[in-house]
């Protein structure tokens, strides 16, 4: 998990987590906190950041730890259980980031690690934020990149595994028919009940090799790669815009790439942003559904609207 690395890195960067014991629920409600998109790339959760920290963490010796990472373990309740009556425990694992190069004193209990975040009632209802550590903003913004980079590639395999999926469909399908007609006498379908289409086979219409499909949908007449699939990834990507906070920033462009672009909008222009990723969702699949059966990208808006 080296993206979830890189994340992390940038949190214990900031001076209000680092040199002070934290468990490992803690840290990664910080990390996913800061990068609400990094639960997109992959599972994300408490065991695999134990992995991944527990690799980098290294003796109780300053000389000795390269990363000046430190790591303890205990069984016991989860800090964050709030059921008083619970009797369920785990292994909760703890990690200390040095900024001094002075090795903490290794705890011998739980009892002598005290994180402060766990009381923290926005930190138990996950309404934690945060906010962009000025000091390192571009190592920051650089690993938001790789992260938007990331679920990109995965909705475009996610988008090609569907398509290769479909295709084998509509195969089998076809072959399935061909073989109804010529097991029948008189060379017709020996189905009493009529096949509906499936809407989707629609994407192989011919319609989609005109120079008018790829000048509205690509942007130029001459436009390289299959509109088809091009417009199956950017559902993709426009799928992920409402499912968390910062999913806005995979549809647009950094116009200045050395100012975070939540500075440059309010939550009114973040809204529309949303809004209009759900409409144009609509309208590119129902083009999928249709295009080329004498429709017009007007009426697709317009029945995407209703």
């Amino acid at each position: 998990m080296a993206l979830l690395l890189l994340a992390w890195l940038t949190i214990a960067a900031n001076p209000l987590f680092r040199d002070r014991w934290i468990c490992d629920k803690t840290w990664l409600r910080l990390t996913t906190a800061r990068y609400p998109n990094l639960e997109n790339v992959g599972v994300i959760d408490v065991m695999a950041l134990a992995k991944t920290l527990g690799a980098r963490a290294g003796p109780f010796d300053a000389t000795a730890n390269v990363h000046g990472l430190y790591h303890k373990k205990f069984k016991h309740k989860c800090p964050y259980d709030t059921d008083e009556d619970s009797t369920k425990r785990r292994t909760v694992n703890y990690f200390y980031q040095d900024s001094k190069g002075i090795s903490p004193i290794a705890p011998l209990c739980a009892a002598d690690i005290t994180d402060p975040y766990v009381k923290c009632a926005q930190m138990v209802e996950r309404r934690f934020e945060v906010s962009r550590n000025r000091a390192n903003a571009e190592r920051e913004r650089e690993v938001e990149e790789q992260i938007r980079q990331c679920v990109m590639d995965k909705v475009e395999e996610e988008s090609k595994k569907k398509d290769s999926e479909r295709k084998k469909k509509a195969e089998a399908d076809e072959e399935n028919q061909n073989a109804d007609v010529n097991s029948s006498p008189d060379g017709k379908s020996s189905s009493a009940v009529p096949v509906t289409p499936d809407p989707k086979t629609n994407r192989t219409h011919v319609g989609w090799l005109s120079s008018e499909a790829r000048t509205l949908f690509l942007g130029s007449k001459s436009a390289d790669g299959d509109v088809v699939e091009i417009l199956e990834d950017r559902i993709g990507i426009l799928k992920q815009v409402n499912r968390t906070p910062d999913g806005y920033k995979l549809v647009i462009q950094y116009p200045n790439k050395d100012k975070d672009i939540q500075d440059e909008l309010n939550d009114y222009q973040i809204h529309r942003i949303k809004q209009m990723s759900t409409f144009l969702i609509a309208a590119y699949q129902i083009a999928l559904e249709n295009w080329g059966n004498f429709v017009t990208w007007a009426t697709i808006c317009e029945e995407a609207v209703e």
